[in-house]
């Protein structure tokens, strides 16, 4: 099904800034209506100011890709933090040529063996690159 993935950030919300960017955690989740909407109601039970980041278009499936592709860097749930990489994906619209090529070896290689050690070898992979 259709919709967005949207990308919101809890400003304020890290208590450790050691690498000194100043982002808050940053929810990586899916609506079929307007992101806005539910950044409105997200706020309401938050005690952090939310900021709506960018919203690409896309399905469930491909909200749950972004979470397999940043797994490292998740905190809980859907929020992660808010690494280089990961804000440089959300600004590039997760379209990158690089990242499609190696989702597709993952999908196929998941299908011939162990999928939790496809997401290992996809954790691994982007330490390193």
């Amino acid at each position: 099904m259709e919709g967005f993935i949207y990308f919101i950030e809890a400003v304020g919300s890290r208590v450790d800034d050691s690498d000194g960017n100043g982002r808050g955690f940053i929810k990586i989740g899916w609506s079929k209506t307007d992101p806005q909407g539910r950044l409105d109601c997200m706020q309401v039970g938050c005690p952090h100011e939310l900021r709506l980041l960018a919203t690409v278009p896309g399905s469930c499936t491909e909200e749950r890709r972004w979470h397999l592709r940043f797994d490292w860097l998740r905190v809980r749930g859907e929020w992660f933090e808010p690494d280089d990489e990961l804000l440089a994906a959300i600004h590039a619209g997760d379209r990158s040529y690089e990242f499609e090529v190696r989702r597709r070896a993952l999908i196929r290689d998941a299908k011939e063996r162990d999928y939790a050690r496809a997401e290992a070898e996809e954790r691994a992979w982007r330490r390193v690159v």
